[in-house]
């Protein structure tokens, strides 16, 4: 099944962005508190603890870290939709990109010896776009692939051309999204209710963040999932062979 359609996107209320940046501030600033205190704790700087106590605080650790990643997430969506988010287009190699955002995945690749497969053609013009942003949409993708794919899986990473435009997809032969959640995907909050969705920790901002952050550089995304057979997200990019970009960027592999 393919949810190549967006919801439509509605411009976004600047009350209600002002009021979110308002609030992520303010809960920012008693988690940076009490992150530090917990961290001192767990130094033992104020005294010696049990492992009971050590075990109780790591808790909390875990899940301060989880509301600092839901705050940085939240305030990220919150500047790309009132249009505040600093983009710096440049222009690079998208093997570039995929490289870093599989080297920060390759432990838990290895962990569940998952495969990966890297495939792009021996010659691909060169991105123009925000290379920090698309390493973060990849990593976003690899996650979602490796979280929701089996031990021993096959994930797959496969970079095209598509006049003038970079297509990069991330599959992977995981549970798949049921056809009747499939328009809800991109929404904030978003979880499944498949149990085997549910058991693993989760936000649902992740992908919503990722279809703005590739929508930010000129590009869309886009998938297709079948239950029990997997996903496929697919993303375009401008190249810089587009109008958008310096027309004198090119490249070869074998530079």
């Amino acid at each position: 099944m393919s949810a190549d359609s967006a919801t439509p996107n509605h411009p976004p209320d600047p009350d209600s962005t002002e009021f979110v940046s308002l609030v992520t501030h303010q809960l920012r600033v008693p988690l940076t508190a009490i992150v530090g205190y917990t961290d001192l704790l767990l130094s033992g700087m104020v005294g010696p603890l049990n492992e009971r106590q050590n075990e109780f605080l790591r808790t909390i650790k875990r899940n301060l870290t989880r509301m600092d990643q839901l705050i940085d997430e939240l305030s990220e969506i919150n500047r790309l939709d009132a249009q505040r988010a600093d983009v710096r287009p440049s222009s690079f190699a998208v093997e570039e990109a995929i490289n870093r955002a599989v080297t920060r995945h390759s432990a838990v690749i290895q962990e569940r010896r998952q495969q990966l497969l890297v495939r792009a053609p021996a010659e691909l013009p060169l991105a123009y776009a925000d290379f920090d942003q698309v390493v973060r949409v990849l990593e976003i993708l690899l996650h979602n692939a490796t979280q929701y794919t089996a031990p021993e899986g096959f994930i797959r990473v496969i970079v095209t051309v598509d006049d003038q435009m970079l297509m990069v997809s991330v599959s992977d032969n995981g549970v798949g999204i049921p056809e009747e959640e499939q328009p809800l995907v991109f929404t904030p909050f978003f979880r499944s209710e498949v149990s085997s969705v549910r058991e693993h920790l989760g936000w649902g901002l992740s992908l919503a963040l990722a279809r703005r952050l590739v929508e930010a550089q000129g590009g869309e995304l886009s998938f297709e999932s079948e239950v029990g057979e997997g996903t496929t997200f697919r993303f375009h990019l401008p190249s810089a062979f587009s109008a958008s970009a310096p027309s004198d960027a090119t490249r070869s592999t074998s530079d």
